[in-house]
């Protein structure tokens, strides 16, 4: 910086090193932020339970693909089941639990009638509100005060992925990248889309192939889905 006092100098100096400091923090808090969201299914980290988010954990080995989709995973357990174990197409209209006299009761249409020591309900969040209002699946007797209050509680969300095919045979090395965007307005680049700075990293989905993905939560999804 020719002709500038050299205070001046050093202060600006200054300014640029604070100023690119901050700027690096806000970003790498933004890309730490948006992966801590993915991981935990959070839209927004303010309404994240901090107990459950202890719970997640990485399963050891690399990510896997099912081939045909994960429906093979089911035929496969379902192959060594006794034949007539599966009823399929009995819509189950309620379930008798809790009786001190005797085994758990599942009603299905038709009037069939269902004995068992146990029941694991695995319907959707959806049916489980229904069922509050006692318009698809009724449980007798009622569910407990506590469990109606989560289910009610709980919400829906929205997630969007993206693949994309990377050049070559996928034998080469691929790293794992990580993505820092300045957050601000002002400091947006127009030519980069708004679903790539709000994308923490990129990662090839298993070794060997050439299929990179990236998803988004909530209102990024949302906001990713109208831009499409």
């Amino acid at each position: 910086m020719d002709g500038f006092p050299e205070d001046a100098v050093t202060v600006a100096r200054a300014a640029l090193t604070t100023a690119a400091r901050d700027w690096t923090l806000d970003a790498v808090f933004a890309m730490n932020e948006n992966t801590e969201r993915t991981f935990t299914s959070a839209d927004d980290l303010d309404d994240l339970n901090l107990a459950a988010e202890s719970e997640y954990r990485n399963f050891p080995g690399e990510e896997i693909t099912i081939a045909k989709g994960y429906s093979r995973i089911i035929e496969t357990l379902a192959a060594v089941l006794p034949k007539g174990s599966i009823h399929l197409n009995s819509k189950v209209r309620r379930i008798d639990w809790c009786a001190d006299d005797g085994p758990v009761r599942v009603h299905v249409d038709g009037g069939d009638v269902v004995a068992a020591d146990h029941v694991i309900v695995t319907v959707s969040l959806g049916v489980l509100k229904s069922s509050l209002r006692k318009e698809a699946l009724e449980f007798s007797p009622a569910l407990p005060d506590f469990k109606k209050e989560v289910i009610g509680r709980l919400g829906f969300g929205v997630v969007d992925k993206l693949f994309m095919e990377i050049d070559g045979d996928g034998d080469g090395e691929f790293p794992f990248l990580q993505l820092a965007f300045d957050v601000t307005e002002e400091g947006r680049v127009a030519k980069i889309p708004w679903w790539m700075r709000k994308t923490a990293s990129i990662c090839r989905i298993t070794a060997g192939r050439t299929c990179c993905s990236r998803g988004w939560l909530g209102r990024r999804a949302i906001r990713n889905g109208g831009a499409q």
